[in-house]
């Protein structure tokens, strides 16, 4: 009898103990570009014991992360997650179940947000760290991602906090950046995704990419989308051959790209999300806000669904995405 009590004493207390680390998540992605800035393509999102690294800087880029920076395609690098894999190797094996969603149904613009809910995460162990990546459009290969798998520990993530993430171009004030060149694709309007979002490519009949993996092979890199100076347009400035060519391919006459220049802090101010001390120094991208839910506010998990590019490419589908309100 007293076996049995002790057996039954210790399910219970492994029982509680998984229920306490157990955590309701929201995560919620605002485009901070300005009015006729930069979109997004759906944001994969993702939660591990540290195991998953989806690139590094100076290496050449997997093949998932290609298909989500060339073409928004969140579905390979979605099925090698939920695979325990990784796109560089770790030194961390996974333990426990993964999670992973992808966060909006088309691309969004300026001021526009996606979110999703993650349920029962063990923000202790399996689900303690958070990866996220998303292609910026107009490009060939530029996205955001954390290049560090554990970047952002939630493990001390209260019920009702929020951590809250800035995604910024070229930092005045360090040099830093978070945004990337894949290294896979010749930087091309021509060929470019979402073009159809921008009236003033479309005009100048540079209508860009209408499927997948159409532009010409660069065989390159992962580079920071920089020239180490603040301001540095990404789209005539960068260079993302070292020294043999300089800007996109084929910008059109007359096109303007200065509200598409993540890396200017004078442009790209953050739509009121920047406090005193930012202002001036980071050219803010996009805002990330984690939030742990009180145990009673569980609404459901997105689906876990992945964005193939099938859907990204009915560019002018924004219906259903809320804009951010003030």
């Amino acid at each position: 009898m007293r076996k049995t009590i002790l057996t039954l004493g210790l399910a219970a207390s492994t029982v509680a103990t998984s229920a306490a680390f157990a955590a309701d998540v929201e995560v919620r992605i605002t485009n901070l570009a300005p009015n006729g800035g930069i979109y997004l393509t759906p944001v994969w999102a993702g939660f591990h014991n540290g195991s998953f690294d989806s690139y590094n800087g100076g290496t050449a880029s997997a093949t998932e992360l290609e298909r989500l920076a060339e073409d928004g395609n969140t579905a390979p690098i979605s099925e090698t997650f939920n695979a325990n894999g990784t796109l560089v190797p770790t030194q961390v094996t996974q333990t426990g179940t993964r999670q992973d969603d992808t966060l909006g149904t088309r691309p969004f613009g300026p001021g526009r947000e996606v979110s999703a809910t993650f349920n029962d995460l063990d923000l202790a162990d399996a689900n303690r760290y958070f990866s996220y990546a998303s292609m910026i459009l107009p490009t060939s290969d530029y996205y955001i991602a954390n290049g560090s798998p554990t970047a952002y520990d939630l493990s001390q993530l209260a019920e009702g906090e929020t951590r809250t993430i800035i995604i910024y171009g070229t930092r005045a004030d360090n040099g830093n950046t978070n945004v990337n060149d894949a290294g896979t694709e010749v930087n091309d309007f021509n060929t470019s995704a979402g073009n159809g979002f921008f009236p003033g490519l479309t005009r100048r009949s540079t209508t860009g990419q209408s499927g997948p993996d159409q532009g010409a092979d660069q065989n390159g890199a992962n580079a920071n989308v920089t020239n180490g100076t603040a301001g540095s347009d990404p789209f005539r400035d960068f260079d993302e051959n070292a020294g043999n060519g300089a800007g996109f391919l084929n910008i059109p006459d007359g096109f303007d790209t200065i509200p598409l220049n993540f890396n200017d802090p004078l442009v790209y101010t953050g739509r009121g999300e920047l406090n005193d001390a930012q202002q001036g120094n980071i050219p803010a991208v996009a805002l990330i806000e984690i939030t742990r839910q009180d145990a009673a506010a569980n609404t459901g998990n997105g689906g876990g669904g992945a964005a193939g590019l099938g859907v990204l490419l009915g560019m002018g589908l924004l219906t259903g995405l809320r804009r951010r309100k003030r």
